[in-house]
């Protein structure tokens, strides 16, 4: 149990410490992205695991997605002991009212020498992908394999993540370190320090490209643009008074293969 909690304090530690390599806007985490964070690490392992976990957490379908009571409860005791920065904020939502954020090289240099190769990957992939962007990372989340085939309050099971890419496996754990002589095992630390810089390269040109493409030119708010909201409007007609309204949906919408419909959004 203590091993279990120990190997998920160090994931969100090296969670925390990989968004410190962000821009300064991005650094700082709440629950949700942290919470977020851990259950996509834990589903990329399952992936090449047989649908096991990473950290042997019991994930339920839960508002905001994935939640993990244990994992929200280990947050603050995880970051105590590395002295992370801690700010409170105002929040509608009771779970998600601090901020956390650490600057510290060592202990990300640190950490990442430690991480299992699929975790690193997953972590550094993810964070630097979505950072505090909760609205799109969310939105990712909820369109996962086990999110996708589970309703509200329902435990999820990741072994529904296990098809997907088992031949890219690298398991750091084939031959015990009992069985290596001193040397052997120098050269498999070697060989797996310079495999993590390979890949933090791959990262962060992925990432640059991606930013590259997606980054949207500024509108300009000319005579031009208002003459054409004007003609829109126009074209509108009257629009109706607004109102509230309340949807309400059958049980068995959750397990609707609409859900799994690749051709809506």
């Amino acid at each position: 149990m203590e091993a279990q909690k120990s190997k998920l304090h160090k994931l969100l530690q090296y969670i925390l410490s990989v968004a410190s390599q962000n821009d300064p806007f991005e650094k700082e985490l709440g629950p949700i992205h942290l919470i977020k964070y851990v259950y996509l690490a834990d589903l990329d392992y399952a992936r090449y695991h047989k649908g096991q976990t990473y950290t042997g957490l019991e994930w339920k379908f839960h508002n905001f997605g994935p939640w993990s009571f244990e994992c929200f409860r280990e947050i603050e005791p995880a970051f105590q002991s590395i002295e992370a920065d801690r700010r409170e904020i105002e929040s509608q939502y009771s779970d998600d009212s601090v901020r956390w954020s650490v600057s510290d090289d060592y202990l990300h240099k640190s950490l990442t020498n430690e991480m299992n190769l699929t975790i690193m990957g997953s972590v550094q992939k993810n964070v630097r992908k979505f950072g505090t962007d909760t609205h799109n990372l969310l939105d990712y989340i909820y369109k996962t394999a086990p999110m996708i085939n589970a309703a509200p309050d329902e435990i999820i099971d990741f072994k529904l993540a296990a098809s997907f890419g088992a031949s890219d496996e690298i398991n750091e754990e084939k031959t015990p370190d009992s069985e290596l002589t001193k040397r052997q095992k120098k050269k498999r630390q070697q060989k797996l320090t310079e495999f993590k810089q390979h890949l933090n390269e791959r990262l962060e040109k992925k990432i640059s490209a991606d930013k590259g493409t997606t980054c949207q030119p500024s509108p300009r708010y000319d005579d031009i643009f208002f003459e054409g909201l004007k003609q829109l409007d126009e074209a509108a007609g009257t629009q109706p008074e607004g109102a509230e309204y309340v949807a309400y949906f059958e049980e068995d919408v959750w397990k609707s293969g609409v859900r799994n419909d690749p051709e809506l959004p």
